[in-house]
């Protein structure tokens, strides 16, 4: 199998991987992961995780969870699991406050232009598209260092996690506006046989998919969108119409997003861009 190809490759470069933050949310992600972790294993490669579930937990609730479950069987077996829950999250530490979230006021001009303006003072000034690598975007207004984007020019699009880090190499400082609340009522839908199994002959019959809002691949963008600003201490600046914690309150994606709410609410300090 190509997979266990990639793997015996991989593991004759590296004695020691590390994954942080380690999360699984999409079917094909837990296909591909568990197939190399357990490749990965069988090769004597030493693997060190974190994350926020523990291995009976990952991707709970996700639709052919059967399919990952010989990897969660195989972490436990190779690794040893420790628990290093303080009970507290650090990165919520009082600190000097620095504004990077507004909630937007109906009829009133947007709040970031004025941000927009300042981080851009005395430079040059385009509305024109951004092209990040061989696809464009839509922004509201780039200088040198910063852009201003709408929410639906980048998490309603195609984009990917390779564009967010794009975005990121060119720009330090990125401003999101009109960002909707990314809560809605989630709906079934079911997956044909064939779809998602490739050539693989299906004897189960169709099966449920997760129970997705139609915000949801958004939110998904979203999301990465944050961890990418997080990982490289760029400001990320959001206007929305509700507050912070009021954005995703329920939902598939609510366990992920609780991460995506920490990490915005440490952007509203000072000392985010200086660690």
């Amino acid at each position: 199998m190509p997979l266990t190809v990639v793997a015996k490759e991989l593991a004759r470069e590296v004695r020691v991987m590390c994954f942080d933050e380690l999360f699984v949310t999409d079917i094909g992600d837990a296909v591909i992961l568990g197939g190399l972790l357990q490749v990965m294993f069988e090769e004597g490669v030493v693997l060190v995780c974190t994350s926020n579930q523990p291995p009976e937990k990952l991707y709970s609730h996700g639709h052919n969870r059967e399919r990952f479950l010989p990897a969660v069987a195989a972490i436990l077996k190779y690794m040893n699991v420790v628990a290093v829950d303080g009970g507290e999250d650090h990165r919520l530490h009082p600190g000097q406050l620095h504004q990077r979230y507004w909630v937007a006021q109906a009829g009133q001009p947007s709040a970031l232009k004025g941000i927009f303006e300042a981080l851009s003072a005395g430079q040059p000034v385009h509305d024109s598209q951004v092209m990040l690598g061989y696809r464009s975007i839509n922004v509201v207004q780039h200088s040198d260092t910063a852009v201003w984007c709408r929410y639906r020019d980048l998490c309603e699009q195609p984009l990917a996690a390779m564009d967010f880090i794009a975005l990121c190499d060119r720009f330090s400082v990125i401003l999101l506006s009109e960002v909707p609340p990314l809560s809605a009522a989630q709906r079934e839908a079911k997956i044909a046989r064939g779809t998602e199994d490739g050539v693989e002959q299906v004897t189960a019959g169709d099966r449920e998919l997760p129970q997705l809002s139609p915000n949801d691949d958004g939110v998904r963008r979203f999301i990465a969108l944050v961890d990418e600003c997080y990982d490289r201490r760029i400001p990320l600046y959001v206007e929305a119409p509700v507050p912070m914690d009021e954005l995703y309150t329920q939902g598939y994606l609510s366990f992920a997003f609780r991460r995506t709410l920490s990490r915005l609410q440490e952007m509203q300090l000072e000392r985010f861009t200086e660690t």
